[in-house]
Parts: structure tokens; sequence; C-alpha cells
């Protein structure tokens, strides 16, 4: 299946040989009138397709009635979920193969073939209605890209791979396939969220401690400590959760085809655990990293399960220890077939957006965590800049808690819309027994765990300015230097004078003028914003590229809707975009997207004023700054690294190119004999 030109009738019938099935391609069966429409340029509607649906299945319900015909293969584009499940009906397990190729790549094949009905401008209307298949039962997706032998070899490898068939027979709910190695608070409310679906789970910590806490967790309890809110599961539910005191008793008391969870710190912690595992499990288990790993790591133990016959899967949650117990974002994976095998699980414990699952198989091996990676780094984005503007509300305009937790909710109405600036608002209501609000209490150092600085040393070696990423993983290094910061305070004090705001009143602003001011910060907030996503999503494009990836951005910000810390307003209008106006694999940069052309055109004033209102009050501003310095700079057609290219010809004989020259040829100056020249 799949949209036009995707090759569905050259592989089919490749694979019908290969598989012995008789072979029937769709595009024959369409009735004259269909065929007509198609030819002038007419996308077809429902009610043209389904019809040709049903001839399409009375052709494999007949085919069936022959004792020698035990498998069909069918060249169908069956776009729609609606027009799946139609195919599927009254047939024992019918399996969808997505031929998936990216607009361009479709063009160019649209374009060489000859004879066909469907001509080229009916491309886009078939990307519009094509429906993913990937989290649908018994449902594979092969990239186009790859040779024939190769696509055949992944279906065969999917449908039985070492006896194992990776189908219905695997139920987690009945059977002891499951197993979790790591109960921290994480842990145990993946493990809650787990059982209160009804699956069978087994687990196991290495601390003793952790294992007697969430043992005793899942004890029969009362069903007034389930009503009064406790974070446990009911008595029926904990009995298919069980706690092991070894790792060997986990395996052996689970069966093939095992998926071994783990919910542990990201780094050598996994790695002991993986040269533990590996040698218990059996061929074809699954292991599944749902940490925050680097996404390098996750290619090296992809390559090591392997060798051991066992799939690897990095998986990377959003959403925090509640979004692990109610439902999380779930960037997944590497194996595709292990996909399958994880995909009712996952889709029952995620987060859903709109009745759709906030989980997607993103792409091989390391591309789930990497994609998590990036989540991450936005967050530290949007987390800075929240912050920056509370500082300006603080120090600015002197504004107290009550009144900035009311502003933080009147921007939650409004295009700021998002979890982060939600909880912000709770935040400053939260009061100590004195009646001080418990933010203003907390020390002002910010920690991190590293996947910020991940991002980071991934945006420097794909070469992508993601400025935001950075600025805001520096600002928590700069936070925590409190004993510096708090000498320094004092030997550079500030006198009035000295400020750009010398001339206005205390507070700064008066009642009218600061409304005003409120309404500029909520705008450029929003600006800035922007351009942070715009940047997570260039450094994707970018390492997409360079690594083969095939990342499908519409999909990322799609599951990025519900369940994870940066869920928000914005992330619709990328999806919009993506859909609207962008190719959904494509590198185009998002700047180009028309709401956000629009967005920065009519709002960069405002991020303006207020780089303007704290630079000039001494306030530090480092992503409200980096995020005008980066549109300023994205924008400007000509920067001085004229100059810096001459200063390292001069000093290091590093060659320059010329605006007179084409581009790629390399010229060296004889600096000193210019000068002396140009001088007499």
């Amino acid at each position: 299946m799949g949209v036009c030109g995707c090759g569905k009738t050259t592989f089919g019938r490749r694979l019908a040989i290969q598989l012995g099935a008789l072979f029937i391609e769709g595009d024959e069966l369409h009735p004259a009138v269909n065929i007509e429409k198609m030819s002038n340029g007419v996308p077809l509607a429902d009610e043209d397709r389904f019809p040709w649906l049903e001839i399409i299945r009375k052709h494999c319900d007949d085919a069936f009635k022959d004792a020698h015909i035990e498998t069909v293969v069918v060249a169908c584009s069956a776009l729609k979920k609606s027009y799946r499940r139609l195919l599927r009906e009254n047939t024992a397990e019918t399996w969808f193969v997505h031929l998936k190729g990216d607009e361009k790549t479709i063009a160019s094949r649209m374009a060489e073939r000859d004879g066909h009905f469907m001509p080229n401008s009916l491309i886009e209307s078939q990307f519009a209605t094509l429906e993913d298949p990937l989290l649908e039962p018994n449902a594979i997706e092969l990239d186009i890209r790859e040779d024939g032998a190769e696509l055949c070899r992944q279906v065969e490898q999917v449908l039985d791979i070492d006896g194992v068939t990776f189908s219905s027979d695997v139920d987690f709910r009945l059977n002891p396939h499951l197993g979790l190695i790591g109960l921290g608070v994480m842990g145990q409310n993946l493990a809650f969220n787990i059982a209160d679906k009804g699956y069978a789970l087994h687990s196991w910590d290495v601390d003793e401690s952790r294992r007697r806490a969430y043992c005793e967790s899942v004890s029969p309890i009362s069903p007034d400590s389930i009503s009064s809110g406790l974070n446990k599961v009911a008595t029926d539910q904990g009995k298919s959760v069980k706690c092991h005191d070894s790792m060997e008793e986990l395996v052996s008391n689970t069966v093939s085809p095992r998926s071994i969870l783990l919910m542990i710190k990201a780094g050598k912690a996994v790695d002991d655990v993986m040269q533990r595992l590996l040698p218990l499990l059996d061929r074809g288990d699954v292991v599944v990293d749902l940490g925050n790993s680097h996404y390098k790591d996750t290619d090296r133990r992809c390559e090591l399960a392997g060798n051991h016959g066992v799939r690897f899967v990095g998986c990377g949650i959003s959403g925090g220890s509640e979004g692990a117990r109610w439902g999380a974002l779930t960037d997944a994976w590497g194996d595709q077939v292990a996909a399958r095998m994880l995909r009712g699980l996952f889709a029952d414990v995620a987060a859903s957006y709109g009745g759709e699952p906030c989980v997607a198989w993103i792409g091989p091996a390391g591309a789930g965590h990497f994609v998590k990676m990036v989540h991450n780094g936005i967050e530290y984005a949007d987390m800075q800049l929240i912050s920056e503007a509370y500082h300006l509300m603080r120090k600015g305009l002197g504004m107290e808690s009550a009144e900035i937790a009311a502003t933080f909710s009147r921007w939650n109405r409004g295009p700021l819309e998002s979890y982060l600036i939600q909880a912000t608002a709770k935040i400053f209501t939260a009061k100590e027994p004195d009646g001080t609000a418990l933010v203003e209490r907390i020390l002002d150092r910010a920690g991190q765990k590293g996947t910020g600085s991940w991002a980071v040393e991934a945006s420097l070696e794909s070469g992508v300015p993601a400025t935001q990423i950075s600025d805001a993983v520096f600002a928590r290094i700069i936070s925590s230097l409190k004993t510096d910061r708090q000498r320094y305070a004092k030997l550079y004090e500030l006198d009035r004078d000295t400020l750009l705001g010398s001339e206005l009143s205390e507070t700064g602003l008066s009642e009218t003028a600061k409304k005003q001011f409120i309404d500029e910060l909520e705008l450029g907030l929003y600006c800035a914003k922007v351009i942070s996503y715009i940047q997570g999503f260039m450094l994707m494009a970018n390492v997409s590229k360079q690594r083969d990836w095939n990342l499908n951005f519409m999909k990322i910000a799609s599951i990025w809707r519900a369940g994870c810390i940066i869920r928000g307003g914005l992330l619709h209008d990328i999806v919009d975009a993506y859909r609207q106006n962008m190719n959904e694999n494509t590198n185009t940069n998002l700047l180009e997207a028309l709401k956000f052309q629009q967005v920065l055109r009519d709002h960069q004033g405002a991020m303006r004023e207020v780089v303007k209102f704290g630079v000039g009050r001494g306030i530090p501003l480092p992503n409200f700054v980096g995020a005008l310095t980066f549109f300023d700079s994205i924008r400007t057609a000509s920067l001085p690294a004229n100059l810096i290219q001459a200063q390292r010809d001069y000093f290091g004989a590093h060659t320059f190119e010329r605006t007179d020259q084409p581009e790629g040829q390399f010229f060296h100056a004889n600096w000193d004999e210019l000068i002396q020249e140009s001088n007499l």
C-alpha cells in the first residue's frame, strides 16, 4: 500500500513470487468511472473508493476458495484507516506493507513511468489523504529507497523471525512476556500505568529497598485507599504485577518472545544491565531502553544486542513521573519488528491527542533517543525564556507573585498556551505558612542531567546554530556559580546613571505603560519560543539528512502535542505548517512556513522592546537576546564573516571564496604584498 508511484506493483509482484503467492493488481479493478476521473486529474472521494475496495476484497475471498492458494499479495493504495478496515473484514490475517517515500522521490518516480492513468498532479491529494498505518494491527513501514530484495527480506522477517510470529499471538495481558528493570519513581509509576491497563508485568531493581517499597505498593489494598488517590494499583491488577529478587529470576519467570523494559539511569548503568541481561535472553527477545540515553549509545547497543540475536529499541519517554503514571509521550524506536510487538502496549500507556496515542516509530537505531534529546533541548530553551519573563516582571516591573501568577494564567489562554506556562502560573500560587511564595525561597541554582548539553554537542557536530538550546544550557551553568555571582554582584553593582532606564521611576513604568509592556512581553516571549522550536526542527532535519533517517517532522510534532513537557498550542501550528505547505520529511526550515513568517514579521518588534527594556535595566536575558540575534543574523544577506575569513587567510592561509567568482572556488591572497602595493 501507499501513494501513487511508491512501487506497489513492482514490489508486490516480486514479493508474491518470493512467497509463492497469488498477486492481485488493485489498479486493474478500478471501475471505468474512477479511471476517467483520475485521468482528468480529479482525486477520488470515499464514495469512489469504497466500491472499488469491495471489488478487491471479493477477489481475495474468491481466491481463498481455491485450496491451493494460502497467501495473496494485493497492490492497493489503501490510504485511509477506514479503507484498511474494510479490507481486513472476513480475512483471518491481513498485513499492510506501507511503501513510504517523500513527495520529491515519489514525483521523480511518477515522471519516469509511462502509460499509467494517474497524473503527477494527484500526488499532493494522495499525500493529503494518506493516514499512517504504523500503529494499526499487523502493519509494517518500508523505505522505498531500499532495493527490492532488502524490502522482501524485511517483510519475511516481520512475518516470521526464527519461528516467532510477531502478531496477535504475543499477548502481554495473558502471558508473562513483559519485564521491567528499574523501580525508581519513573519506573514505579510506569509499572502502575502498565498494571492499570491489565498487562502482566514482572519487575526487578538492583536496590533492595526499592524492591521492598514497590512490593508493598502493589500489595492488596482497600477500596478506601484506592479512592483516596494513592499511587497504587487495584487488588486484581496487583496480582498481575510481580517483583523478583534477581534479574535471573525475572527472566526465568517470563516467556519468549520477551520484552524487557529498562527504566534506569542513562550511561554505564544501562551497559552494566545489558552485559548481565543479554546472555539470559532468547533469540527474538526485545530490550527497550526507556531512559534518556545518548543516541550514539543506542546505536552501539542495537549492534550489541543484535550480536546476541536480541532486538533493541531506544525509546524516549517524556512527561516526567506524572507522565509515566498517567500517560506519556513516547518517541520510539530502533527496530521495526520489535515495534510491531510493542505497538499495543505503548499505545495503551501513552497519552493521547484527538483519540490518537502519542507514540510513533521515529526511525532506526538511535533516532528515537535523538528526537527525545532535541525535545529536551527545546524544553531547556522554553523554561529559560519563561524564567527570563518572570525576571522582567519581578525585577523590572516590581510585580508580586500573585500578579505574576495571574499574568501567566492569562497568557495560557492565548498563543502561549502550554503545559509549562500553566505549570508556571500554578507555581506562583504555592505559598509557605507565612504567606511567602515558595518559589521566592528556592535557591536560584538550576540543575541539569545532560540531555541539553548533548543537544548542543549534536548541533556543533552537525553545523546547526541551535543557539537557544546552548544559551539555556550556559544559563544553568552560570546559575550554578552562586558564590561567584554573590561576590560579583557587590563588586559590579550598577548605579542608576549606568542604566539606560535611569530617567524612569523606581518601578520603571506607569500602570498604563506597564500593561502595554506586559502585552509586548507576551508577544516577545511567543516569538522567541517560535525561534527555539525552529532551531530544534532545524537540528533534527540536518541530522536526519546526515544519518539518512528520513524523519517525519509532522509526526514528531503531532506526538509532542500531549503527554510531554513542551506540549502546547505552538505544536498545532507546526503540524499545520507541515500539513499545509511543507513536505513532512522535508529539510525546509520552518522559517519558510507562512504561519511563522506572519508571526515573526508582525511581532519581532515586541522581542526588540523586551530586549531593550531588560538590557537597559541590567537584567540578563540570554535567550531573548539570543533569539533576536539569531533572527537578525538569519535574515541578514551579508554578514561581516568576510572579515573573519580575511583574518583567517591573513594569519593562517586558510583561503576564501570570492563574491565575483563561482562558489566552491578558493583563493589565497599574498596579504603583505597587497598591503605594501596598496600603500604606495
